[in-house]
């Protein structure tokens, strides 16, 4: 497989580029909603039916999280959560390894805290996960340990993390679920769990409870590509969604799960018919589902890579020079980098769970969404269609925009 440092590497991370988001006004009607539809038998695929009535739009709220001019305190990071108390914090800032910055809910700077090294407190990995615990808990997943502090900042356990996995395809955020009781959900590939696709962590002490889920209960296969299927929880919402895996994917299948113990189990799937979203045999020129969230009132955000059939053809030429002992050069790279941004769309939508209802869907071409038109939030908080933007200004000084998505009547 090729290995390159253009857009489908970055985003498989999480890692959009830095964009600028333009003010937005509207006087659209809010988007309509059908009935519910009950759900009578455990593990029911229900279609996904309807033309999208709707459009999602994101907009500015205010709120931006700044870096000082001067250096005397941390950037804000591309790596930002928010904790119910309304404050936010970000990491990964370039600069400031192993540091946590904490904000106000009006986007004002109030602390940091973190370092490397192997103290209570510290951080064995470079590049920090962030998740909101029960009780605004803030957990860190740092590759080596999964550490656990107070509202307050305060250290309270740290336990190994390798259970949880590392980052693969897609980012860690988007394969692993903290649950309101402590337990986490990772769905990202380790291969000693042998065929199932996740497992069940008790990060108090780093131990696995209980692996489930295979290929012969939902969609996909198992293979050299891993497992790593993007999930999404809300507590409100009895159990998870898993996206398809990667590898062997059977459409564009989302599932339910109960997180029952030692019986997790589908209670339902959606199927959204898509005939372009099929396994080419690579996870770079297949398409693939690189986010999923869902929201307290049963939406489900989706983020779906879609590669062309041109980008397909151009990648395995490519490839086939690698193969036959071509070297890599900086004009493949150039050219790779533009058919990145020509050729590769990023397909949004919005499905109703309550009533399998397709609420919302664009395609956005990667180049359209590199300018930041339209912007596309780089990470959604927990509940909602609140998320951030991660951008570089004029000045050279990094800033987080936090944004609002709004569903609205076409």
């Amino acid at each position: 497989m090729i290995r390159y440092s253009g857009l489908l590497a970055a985003v498989a991370v999480g890692a959009l580029v830095p964009m600028v988001l333009a003010a937005q006004e509207s006087e659209a009607a809010s988007c309509p909603r059908e009935p519910p539809r009950a759900v009578t038998e455990k593990g029911v695929v229900r279609e996904v039916t309807g033309d999208p009535p709707c459009r999602l739009v994101f907009r500015r709220t205010g709120v931006r999280l700044t870096a000082a001019p001067d250096g005397s305190r941390p950037d804000p990071g591309p790596t930002v959560v928010k904790d119910g108390r309304g404050r936010y914090y970000s990491a990964n800032a370039d600069g400031w390894p192993s540091t946590i910055s904490v904000w106000s809910a009006d986007g004002a700077y109030l602390s940091s805290f973190g370092s490397r090294g192997e103290g209570p407190g510290e951080f064995r990995g470079w590049d920090l996960s962030l998740f909101v615990g029960r009780a605004d808990s803030l957990h860190v997943h740092d590759a080596a340990d999964w550490t656990v502090f107070s509202p307050a900042q305060e250290f309270v356990r740290r336990a190994p993390s390798r259970w949880m996995g590392s980052v693969g395809p897609l980012r860690l955020q988007e394969t692993i679920a903290l649950l309101y009781d402590g337990r986490v959900i990772a769905s990202n590939t380790h291969r000693s769990t042998g065929d199932a696709y996740f497992r069940m962590v008790n990060p108090s002490d780093g131990t696995l409870e209980y692996t489930f889920g295979t290929a012969e209960q939902g969609t996909g296969a198992s293979g050299d590509y891993g497992h790593d299927r993007a999930i999404a929880y809300n507590a409100r919402r009895a159990g998870f969604w898993a996206a398809p895996s990667i590898e062997g994917a059977s459409g564009y299948v989302l599932e339910h799960w109960s997180i029952e113990p030692q019986r997790p189990d589908i209670v339902q799937s959606l199927r959204r018919r898509q005939p372009w979203f099929t396994w080419r045999g690579n996870p770079i020129t297949s398409s693939r589902i690189g986010e999923l969230h869902i929201t307290a009132d049963g939406l489900l955000y989706v983020v779906v890579l879609r590669p062309s059939e041109e980008y397909a053809e151009a990648m395995e030429r490519y490839e086939g020079v690698m193969q036959e002992g071509g070297g890599w050069t900086p004009e493949i790279q150039e050219e790779i980098d533009t058919l990145d941004q020509t050729l590769v769309d990023f397909v949004v939508e919005v499905i109703d769970t309550e009533s399998a209802t397709l609420l919302a869907s664009a395609a956005y071409s990667a180049g359209d969404v590199m300018r930041g038109n339209p912007v596309l939030p780089q990470g959604l908080f927990r509940d909602g269609l609140t998320g951030y933007v991660y951008g570089v200004g004029e000045d050279g000084l990094p800033y987080v925009d936090i944004v609002e998505g709004v569903l609205e009547r076409e």
